[in-house]
């Protein structure tokens, strides 16, 4: 176990393991170790005047307001893992775009490029079956 009680082995590997892309594995692996720069963190270095979302402003903008208390439907049921990491990374990066590149939004629905993603790494790792 580490300090923060996470087990040092299992998580792990099972992060690294998952069939998708590297960008999402590191994104998720950045994610366990808390180390994502969400506005409460952003604050606790005094680097930001706030540690509310600045995007709904009901909530102090940490990673469990970013990645866990949103609103999502979605009919995605098979390969949970990959679908959650997917998920998580693009709901990660819509985030960062809005607040830090307004301008560059994207228009296609998280649910959408989510599904879309999936499916190209379903067929990037055809040899073994998800």
């Amino acid at each position: 176990m580490d300090t923060e009680g996470l087990p040092t082995d299992g998580i792990w590997k099972r992060v690294w393991s998952l069939r998708v892309p590297q960008r999402i594995r590191t994104f998720l692996w950045i994610t366990l170790q808390q180390r994502h720069l969400t506005n409460a963190e952003r604050f606790r270095r005094h680097l930001a005047t706030s540690a509310m979302c600045p995007i709904c402003y009901l909530d102090v903008e940490d990673l469990d307001h970013i990645l866990r208390r949103q609103p999502l439907h979605s009919t995605f049921t098979n390969c949970w893992n990959c679908r959650f990491a997917i998920l998580c990374w693009l709901l990660w990066k819509d985030r960062r775009n809005s607040i830090f590149n307004p301008d560059n939004m994207q228009q296609e629905e998280i649910l959408a490029r989510g599904h879309r993603l999936f499916e190209e790494c379903r067929f990037a790792f055809v040899d073994t079956p998800y």
